[in-house]
């Protein structure tokens, strides 16, 4: 992923919390809305748009979990690294 993409994703206090988040277990767009507190925003599509994001860049992933009969997203990695001869995170 090139360093700005993820300079950029992560240029947002909401998107850092829903990683943080994830970091836990997995959860729900619904959960994660709750568990936010303060910082949840007005209307949970406002939450569904920064999962989209997370996801778009590689971030996360979501998938149907039968047991719940809801969409939960995952965090893929817990760390990365910043390669700086070429700008990227890996």
């Amino acid at each position: 992923m090139k360093l700005q993409s993820f300079v950029k994703i992560l240029d947002n206090y909401r998107r850092q919390k829903i990683l943080q988040l994830l970091v836990e277990k997995d959860m729900s767009a619904s959960e994660i809305f709750k568990r936010l507190g303060d910082l949840s925003p007005k209307y949970r599509q406002s939450v569904n748009k920064s999962l989209d994001a997370l996801e778009n860049v590689g971030l996360v992933k979501k998938y149907y979990c039968s047991k719940n009969k809801s969409i939960l997203y995952h965090l893929l990695k817990e760390s990365y690294s910043i390669n700086l001869r070429d700008l990227v995170v890996e």
